[in-house]
């Protein structure tokens, strides 16, 4: 097998991660830098139960988010 063949291999190999990963995780980190300024956003306001009960959600998405980017790397 020549050195070109590999490198197609090798590209190939390289491109179905890269759609494995999409399909798998999506936009990770763009999806944690909008919680992230959501949860921004809902910290910063004063309001009724309802406001907190959103941040703890907000928080727990986040949470799963980054877990899944660390699993990810």
């Amino acid at each position: 097998m020549g050195m070109g063949a590999i490198h197609q291999k090798l590209n190939a190999t390289l491109t179905s991660l890269h759609k494995w990963g999409s399909k798998r995780f999506g936009v990770i980190p763009k999806r944690i830098k909008i919680i992230q300024d959501e949860l921004h956003t809902l910290n910063n306001m004063n309001g009724p139960q309802r406001l907190v009960d959103n941040i703890r959600s907000k928080g727990a998405e986040l949470d799963d988010l980054l877990e899944c980017e660390e699993m990810w790397w």
